[in-house]
């Protein structure tokens, strides 16, 4: 914004020479429109914030961010939005930043594995058409994703070693499949299948 102040402020201090030396109406006129300008911009500016409303919703990959009106694309040089991807599942996060440029922009979720992600909105950065005026303002808007885990194929020995480890945790005897016997003399009482155990003594 400094540099854009610097180079308004030095091209009216060269038409306001020229205007001098030479003696030219051009250079009046030119003088003129270079002071009406700013003042130009910063009503366009302003209409163009009255006019943003963001809103954000949800889709496959991430967060979609919509503007209502095309107008604040067409009053401002810039319209930059932070916010915060949040999972809620890792408790990790993870910042992003972007322009608008169109009516619609995608944001796409970070890879922070699987669980509910939560996209906030927290701040907009706005500037006029020559760079002159910044302004910036606090966004409330938020979003919601689930990502699920990805499947991955799996080979035969491993889904017979994962087969087994699941039986052996059935039947809470580690290094033996599932089975029924006899209750043995100081094995936990929580094992025993009293339904299987009345069936048999009814015989």
């Amino acid at each position: 914004m400094i540099r854009s102040w610097l180079a308004y402020l030095s091209l009216l201090l060269l038409d306001a020479l020229l205007w001098v030396s030479v003696d030219g109406y051009i250079y009046y006129l030119l003088l003129r429109v270079l002071l009406m300008l700013p003042i130009l911009s910063l009503l366009l500016f302003l209409v163009g914030n009255r006019l943003i409303q963001i809103h954000v919703e949800p889709y496959a990959e991430g967060g979609k961010l919509r503007i209502s009106s095309a107008l604040p694309l067409l009053f401002c040089s810039r319209i930059h939005v932070n916010g915060l991807w949040h999972n809620g599942f890792y408790e990790t996060s993870e910042s992003v930043t972007t322009d608008l440029k169109h009516n619609t922009k995608r944001l796409q979720a970070p890879d922070m594995g699987s669980g509910q992600y939560h996209l906030q909105l927290n701040k907009l950065q706005t500037r006029d058409l020559l760079g002159l005026y910044r302004r910036t303002t606090k966004l409330h808007e938020e979003t919601k994703i689930f990502r699920f885990p990805q499947p991955v194929p799996v080979t035969d020995a491993v889904y017979q070693k994962v087969a087994k480890e699941a039986r052996q945790r059935s039947a809470g005897m580690p290094g033996s499949d599932y089975e029924l016997k006899e209750h043995q003399e100081g094995e936990p009482l929580r094992h025993i299948h009293y339904k299987a155990s009345y069936r048999l003594k009814k015989r």
